[in-house]
């Protein structure tokens, strides 16, 4: 009776490795960084939105856009820079 119990246990777990790679790759999209030192540029908003979804890229869905200003705090650049690099 072990034995079935272990075999039961391994194809478990072989099953859940094989679609392991598939939720993996599920749950990456690429990830667009915007940094600025004063307010965000206006290319950061709509127009530029627009460009992205026209290319295929939809915010939320197969995207993640993280824009981050500094409000004319420029001591604040490196950490704000540090934070977008580990996000």
């Amino acid at each position: 009776m072990g034995w079935v119990m272990k075999r039961r246990e391994f194809i478990a777990l072989l099953s859940m490795s094989a679609a392991w790679p598939d939720v993996a790759l599920a749950q990456q999209r690429p990830t667009l960084g915007m940094l600025s030192s004063s307010g965000l540029p206006e290319w950061a908003s709509k127009p530029f939105r627009a460009g992205l979804e026209e290319a295929g890229f939809v915010e939320d869905r197969n995207l993640t856009v993280i824009a981050l200003s500094a409000e004319n705090l420029l001591d604040r650049l490196p950490a704000l820079a540090a934070e977008l690099v580990k996000s």
